[in-house]
């Protein structure tokens, strides 16, 4: 079972959709363990953009020649294909953000999504049999929710989802509102609506391992997608990643700035790991914030199988028993495009950047271990992400880590 989760949460981290959003994936994931779950975070996405004249233009040639393989239709293939589909996005002016308005247009594509048959009838081509959307309000949503409305009649009416619903928080910025206690009502909602939802038997059985036992480390070169593969792995898995989490708790835990902590893994450390624990070393600032950063990493791993992305994690944590150390690469080509896409470079910049990135990788890690970054023999799995992309890499992880436990098991 393929679950689509559209973030339209603008606000990132700090959306109280976005909270409400991981709750129903939270809820999906106990009904049905085998659920895969894919996100599309829409404020990440560079190329959508509302259709002009060009690109209508290029889209209705596209469709005349049947040519639906077209990257413009990237985003109609990805929710024709989703069996259940998750909708998060903020009450903004009656509605939601224009991003939510320049996906779904992408999203009705005939051909696609849709079919004209005679006499003009719409017959949806759609295997999602349900869409959940997901929405928070400062104010009083009442009966005027017209993203919803339109959301259910675009995906009711022309892509003909059968079951269709909503579920927010409303009267969040109204004064002398229990704020929290209304979000926690909220997420009691979502919960009883996914736990009454009629459920494939082939989706409650995990596809997954039983038990899993392993602490995943990615180490990955810039726009090689590594952060990426540790959601998807967690996604599938159901374990926690830690990424950007390391530095919040390392910065709540010491009073180092978060900025800090995170230039540290672009920073030439200077002295070996071995040497902080010494009576006679003398760390300065950044040293203590990096150590800091890695007793924060094993305090995390300790609590049992995840994921952890770079900040030489395969080292940190190489006494630990159960241990996978990965690291993924990518062709020079795409580790540009990337960079272009992500903060509108030009090629040459792009590629600069990259190569700064990169450099500094190699160079924290080597001055952390005194060993050479990238070397394939001190890790049990490299990945060429371009070949294959991002998703289907946390596929072969998991291959690999059953193969490992099938062995082990021997």
């Amino acid at each position: 079972m393929k679950v689509l989760f559209v973030n339209g949460c603008i606000r990132g981290e700090d959306s109280r959709t976005l909270r409400l959003c991981r709750t129903a994936l939270e809820e999906i994931r106990k009904a049905a363990p085998g659920a895969l779950v894919e996100e599309l975070v829409l404020d990440r996405e560079a190329d959508l953009a509302p259709l002009r004249s060009d690109t209508l233009a290029l889209r209705g040639q596209l469709e005349q020649a049947g040519s639906f393989d077209h990257p413009m239709f990237r985003y109609a293939r990805q929710f024709a294909r989703a069996d259940l589909v998750l909708l998060g996005a903020p009450y903004w002016e009656y509605q939601f953000p224009a991003l939510v308005r320049c996906y779904l247009e992408q999203v009705a594509v005939g051909g696609v999504t849709f079919s004209y048959g005679q006499n003009g009838q719409i017959t949806g081509t759609c295997r999602a049999k349900r869409l959940l959307y997901l929405t928070t309000a400062g104010g009083p949503i009442l009966d005027r929710n017209c993203g919803f409305d339109y959301v259910k009649t675009l995906c009711g009416q022309m892509l003909q989802i059968p079951e269709i619903d909503w579920a927010g928080a409303e009267c969040l910025d109204v004064w002398g509102e229990d704020v929290e206690a209304r979000l926690v009502r909220a997420e009691e909602d979502i919960r009883k609506k996914i736990q009454g939802w009629n459920w494939p038997e082939d989706t409650k059985e995990a596809q997954g391992m039983s038990d899993f036992k392993y602490i995943i480390t990615i180490g990955r070169e810039y726009g090689a997608g590594g952060r990426t593969v540790a959601k998807r792995l967690s996604e599938l898995l159901g374990i926690p990643y830690y990424d950007k989490d390391i530095i919040k708790i390392t910065a709540e835990e010491t009073g180092f700035s978060e900025e800090m902590i995170h230039d540290t893994e672009e920073t030439e450390a200077g002295r070996s790991f071995f040497s902080w624990f010494l009576p006679t070393g003398i760390a300065t600032s950044t040293d203590q914030a990096i150590l800091a950063q890695a007793q924060t990493m094993r305090k995390l791993a300790r609590k049992g199988p995840c994921v952890m992305v770079g900040r030489a994690a395969d080292f940190v944590l190489r006494d630990f028993p159960n241990l996978i150390n990965v690291f993924i690469c990518a062709n020079e080509a795409d580790k540009i495009q990337y960079a272009v896409d992500t903060f509108g470079d030009t090629p040459e910049k792009a590629a600069k950047r990259v190569r700064h990135v990169d450099a500094s990788r190699e160079s924290f890690y080597h001055y952390l271990t005194k060993e050479k970054w990238g070397n394939l023999t001190k890790y049990d799995l490299t990945i060429n992400s371009s070949p294959i992309g991002k998703n289907a890499c946390a596929d072969v992880i998991i291959a690999f880590a059953r193969a490992k436990e099938a062995k082990e098991g021997q």
